[in-house]
């Protein structure tokens, strides 16, 4: 079976656009969700900075008072959109947790408190008591400038897949609606073309009948 020249360009077409379809959903994947992690992990070193360099919390962290802590911190929840923040001391313990109050007195976990102890401030994705986690970690220092402490804000990695999926979603419908614009023009390509080759055939045999006709004719005449 002959496959007509219309045919083998709209096939082609619907492979060229899902190729372009594929490739693309890949790279916005990729894409999405480096820039995402780095904005929210940007996003949480602003915070934990801030936070650490409040002077209620520093005065309350240096007496160890956890209800002053806590009390200090209910203004802060409100005013952050991370998933988590806690605050420990220089003992890498527990002193407040905005999530799970039951963890206070507990052991900060993740193995990336002790850059932070020596007056650094990191950001990393590890594994915490809440699930792994994108956080940043600032130092609390005292008047002296001594580490009392440390402030950690978090996005729950979770929460960020589910935010990038959200983002690549959007960009996939804006995406699929132009694909399925090229696909209608594509069929309307496809229609014109068969209608003009349409036209170019019954032209030449139009064209073959009257030049039979006219040698017929001439022939007869002698």
């Amino acid at each position: 079976m002959r496959i007509s020249f219309q045919i083998k360009l709209f096939i082609s077409l619907i492979i060229l656009f899902s190729l372009i379809f594929i490739l693309f959903i890949l790279y916005s994947s990729l894409e999405e969700e480096q820039r995402i992690y780095q904005e929210m992990g940007a996003r949480a070193r602003v915070q934990a900075t801030f936070i650490s360099a409040m002077p209620g919390l520093r005065s309350a962290v240096a007496e160890n008072n956890i209800q002053k802590i806590k009390q200090f911190m209910a203004e802060v929840i409100p005013l952050s959109d991370a998933s988590f923040i806690v605050i420990g001391d220089n003992k890498v313990n527990h002193l407040y947790h905005s999530v799970s109050e039951e963890r206070v007195g507990t052991p900060l976990v993740g193995g990336d408190n002790h850059a932070v102890l020596q007056g650094k401030t990191v950001t990393t994705l590890r594994r915490g008591g809440l699930g792994v986690s994108l956080r940043s970690k600032a130092p609390l220092f005292d008047a002296s400038g001594q580490v009392i402490g440390i402030v950690s804000v978090g996005y729950l990695k979770r929460e960020l897949d589910t935010l990038t999926l959200r983002k690549i979603l959007t960009s996939l419908m804006v995406f699929s609606s132009l694909l399925g614009l090229l696909f209608i023009f594509s069929w309307f390509l496809r229609a014109i073309l068969k209608s003009k080759f349409s036209l170019w055939n019954l032209g030449k045999s139009v064209c073959w009948s009257v030049n039979k006709k006219h040698f017929w004719s001439r022939f007869m005449k002698g």
